[in-house]
């Protein structure tokens, strides 16, 4: 049984206690001369402090929407602009270069051929393939690209995305501007 003068007095928990050192422990003990005896949430500083850090919490959730909805109107710009490139490159008479003489670029030989689209090469990173002619198109090599007068490369893999994207860049070729994902095209279908 406790001692009738016990009260709950609250303490830090030492380092690395399981329980984690940000959080406070009551132990049963007599109260010392100036020991709080409430827990620190209900004192006016604490719940100040858990007010203020509600209110910033609040202001950087608000900053945050504010980003989502900036990023959502350059996204729109970004898909509106990719657009107008690929109606650009269907109606011009310089044509595509398919990024990819597999079975990816077949296909969307196909659907640019469908919409009226000239398609001017293939590229593909394989040597034994270049100088040849694949889908009845030739295939020349990623390196001759930024010399190549075409509208635009579009990049027939999306499996290998991210590295070809990369190779195009090292070439000087820019995301959306020079070279799109194939993906892209099944906007304007």
């Amino acid at each position: 049984m406790k001692h009738p003068t016990a009260a709950r007095r609250f303490v830090p928990v030492p380092p690395g206690d399981p329980d984690d050192a940000e959080w406070w422990m009551a132990i049963a003990s007599k109260p010392a001369d100036g020991d709080r005896t409430t827990p620190p949430e209900t004192t006016p500083n604490a719940s100040d402090a858990l007010t203020a850090e509600c209110r910033r919490y609040e202001r950087e959730y608000h900053r945050l929407r504010e980003q989502q909805a900036s990023f959502g109107d350059t996204m729109a710009l970004l898909a509106r602009q990719r657009d107008r490139l690929v109606a650009r490159a269907l109606a011009g008479s310089k044509g595509i270069v398919i990024f990819g003489a597999g079975e990816g670029g077949r296909r969307v030989a196909a659907r640019w051929r469908e919409r009226g689209g000239h398609i001017t090469a293939l590229t593909d990173n394989r040597a034994a393939l270049w100088g040849q002619t694949a889908h009845g198109l030739p295939v020349i090599a990623p390196g001759s690209l930024p010399s190549c007068d075409t509208a635009l490369i579009v990049i027939a893999s999306s499996v290998g995305y991210a590295d070809i994207k990369l190779q195009l860049e090292t070439l000087g070729l820019c995301d959306g501007i020079d070279f799109i994902d194939a993906g892209d095209l099944a906007a304007l279908s």
